[in-house]
């Protein structure tokens, strides 16, 4: 049972530092234009449901932004038609589901939806945006409606470089699972090597050349039950 709350307080705290990791470079990152690496695709579905379907990849050490933004038609007897996207998941990571179009034509105009992982070794956690813009609201107007998903926004002074606009800075709250559980083992290893660790190769060094695992006394020469100098017990061989 001892063995077992250890294991599960080294898991703990490998947890904690695996969400540290991942909001630490978030708020890394938010100043870093994502102009410098990114892979650009664009879709087009004419007639469809959805239309000008574009999305952009930007891949960076730790973390990738996936954006996506597409029209949505008002053609509604078109609504329930296939969808035209059939080799988006060429370049839709395994996290990125959110990115897909969604909509309804009765409700016409622009989406734009960006998400973000964080972690390392291996992404980890994730947050996504969505904004949406009217068509038929006056050119001044720019966005309807703005929403974050699975985040939390923090004040920010930070500035886009290129745009000059204040950059929104979110943390990611929602955990991809199986790289959350490989970076929590990975920091709890790390929580493990350096503290129990050590006296673990200690003891097996001690053992091996016959001492006594708690304060190095010599046994070696007689058969003991316990140790003479510290009383501590000796294992069987």
């Amino acid at each position: 049972m001892k063995r077992l709350r250890v294991i599960l307080l080294f898991l703990l705290l490998g947890a904690i530092v695996n969400v540290a990791v991942a909001w630490g470079i978030a708020i890394f990152w938010a100043s870093i234009p994502d102009e410098k690496t990114q892979r650009s695709v664009f879709y087009s579905g004419y007639g469809e449901r959805y239309q000008n379907w574009r999305v952009v990849l930007v891949s960076k050490a730790g973390g990738a932004r996936l954006r996506s933004d597409w029209t949505i038609t008002v053609l509604s007897y078109y609504a329930e038609g296939p969808s035209p996207f059939k080799d988006s998941k060429d370049v839709i990571p395994w996290w990125g589901e959110y990115a897909y179009p969604s909509g309804i034509s009765y409700d016409p105009g622009e989406r734009t939806r960006t998400i973000d992982v964080r972690g390392w070794p291996v992404l980890s956690m994730w947050t996504g945006q969505e904004q949406r813009y009217n068509l038929e609201l006056p050119s001044g107007i720019s966005c309807q409606s703005h929403k974050i998903i699975a985040g939390y926004q923090i004040p920010s002074k930070l500035v886009n470089p290129n745009s000059g606009k204040p950059v929104i800075l979110v943390l990611p709250l929602r955990p991809l699972w199986t790289g959350f559980a490989i970076n929590t083992i990975f920091y709890a290893a790390i929580f493990w090597l350096l503290i129990p660790g050590p006296f673990v190769l200690r003891r097996a060094i001690r053992r091996k050349h016959g001492l006594c695992v708690k304060c190095a006394y010599d046994l070696r020469g007689a058969d003991h039950e316990a140790c003479p100098e510290c009383g501590a017990e000796v294992p069987l061989q």
